[in-house]
């Protein structure tokens, strides 16, 4: 541990990538607009969630009366 300096974060120096990179996380994290902006991403990110929750609860109920029709149909073949 000599404390010469191993890397120094240059942003005039950065790749493309990496001016890329820097001009975007603001945007995504919601940074650019204050507070309310990241109160927004955070609110988007809980409506992609309850999206997710809402998707498998109607795909589960489908399923239940898919199941459910096709039981009766082979009760109907049964007794007819």
């Amino acid at each position: 541990a000599s404390g010469a300096c191993v890397y120094a974060d240059d942003p005039y120096a950065d790749s493309n990538g990496r001016k890329l990179s820097r001009a975007l996380y603001p945007l995504h994290s919601g940074e650019v607009a204050g507070p309310i902006g990241v109160a927004i991403i955070f609110l988007l990110g809980f409506a992609t969630a309850e999206m997710c929750v809402s998707g498998f609860y109607v795909w589960w109920k489908k399923r239940q009366s898919r199941l459910a029709m096709e039981r009766n149909k082979q009760q109907a073949r049964r007794t007819a």
